[in-house]
């Protein structure tokens, strides 16, 4: 009869298992994570908390840009649903010093149906499949006025003939622009209708108003704006040329 010899069993069934070794008999560097069965767990778990930790602050830092990109790109919307360039373009091709101030600008109407047909498109028709979420549409909506607004501002500065009659229909116009716009959605931007109505009345200014009024409100408008006050602006008229470019000088050197 056969019997089984002790030597033909498999040592490793028998045998419990024991670390690995490397050849030369030393432990290798990861052997107490495997001796005691925790470290290679714990090494992980705080592995995790440092990924989420940098993944926390890296968040934190792009808030802001994503903030600015938002409102860079609400901004651009708007502009192209009033067609700021276009606005701008009709608005010095007007006639602004002949004796009339009864005229009614051209560029009003189409202003306020472009607008009208911007803020239909924001907030969606009867047949329309999608429409903005309300607070995005206020949003680009108030961009959209006070795009308005500052057109105005750089269309009315770019006019290098203005009578006082066409100063006053430059302000009736802006009562018109602001009904009209009250009437689609009413909105007051920071740069609104006291900002552009300032400036038009900026111009009947003599030099001692119009110096000060340049030193208050000069950050809240750019260097060609000012600059058109001294050059164009009706109490402009009495000042000397060369007192003129005095007052040119300084006002860019604000800006400096």
């Amino acid at each position: 009869p056969s019997s089984s010899s002790p030597s033909s069993s498999s040592p490793s069934s028998s045998s419990p298992s024991s670390p690995p070794f490397s050849s030369d008999g030393r432990v290798p560097p990861h052997a107490g994570a495997l001796l005691d069965g925790t470290g290679g767990e714990a090494a992980a778990w705080g592995s995790s908390l440092e990924g989420s930790a940098r993944c926390e602050k890296a968040m934190a830092e792009l808030q802001p840009v994503a903030a600015e990109l938002e409102h860079f790109l609400y901004r651009s919307c708007a502009r192209r649903m009033v067609r700021c360039g276009a606005l701008c373009a009709a608005i010095t091709s007007e006639a602004w010093d002949g004796d009339d101030d009864d005229d009614e600008s051209r560029y009003v109407e189409p202003l306020l149906a472009d607008a009208a047909r911007g803020w239909g498109a924001l907030a969606g028709g009867p047949s329309s499949e999608w429409a903005a979420p309300y607070p995005v549409r206020d949003l680009i909506w108030t961009e959209a006025v006070q795009a308005v607004m500052e057109t105005l501002v750089e269309g009315f500065s770019r006019v290098a003939k203005c009578s006082p009659e066409g100063r006053a229909r430059m302000a009736a116009d802006l009562q018109r622009i602001q009904l009209g716009l009250d009437k689609i959605r009413r909105a007051r931007p920071v740069r609104g209708k006291v900002y552009v109505d300032s400036y038009i009345k900026a111009f009947y200014y003599g030099e001692g108003e119009l110096v000060k009024w340049i030193s208050q409100n000069w950050e809240h408008y750019r260097e060609p704006h000012m600059v058109a006050l001294v050059a164009s602006g009706v109490g402009s008229k009495a000042i000397k040329a060369k007192q003129k470019l005095g007052l040119v000088q300084q006002v860019r050197a604000l800006y400096e």
